[in-house]
């Protein structure tokens, strides 16, 4: 059998390269997972976004369509009161004639 010989001094860069190359696989890997998770939060991001200019809209529209109608009570309750006293004048019209 063969033997494969080796300088003891090589063993530490042997080492060395073994530990770098698992170094530099595991950044790579790193920056892999780094790529696609900056990849989903912007999704995500642009999602938010996109779902907040709705609301944002639908809060307006909200707010609008709220003052029309506390507007509108205010002139039915406007209305409402000179009816009232219209009929309040017809009546006593009405009891001075008898």
């Amino acid at each position: 059998m063969s033997e494969l010989k080796v300088n003891p001094a090589w063993i530490p860069v042997g080492v060395l390269v073994v530990s770098m190359a698992v170094a530099w696989g595991s950044s790579q890997s790193a920056i892999a997972n780094a790529a696609e998770e900056t990849k989903r939060v912007e999704k995500i991001a642009l999602e938010v976004s996109r779902v907040a200019a709705e609301n944002g809209k639908d809060v307006a529209l909200n707010a609008q369509a709220i003052k029309v109608l506390a507007d509108s009570v205010m002139r039915q309750e406007q209305t409402a009161a000179a009816s009232d006293e219209k009929l309040a004048k017809l009546i006593e019209i009405m009891l001075d004639q008898k």
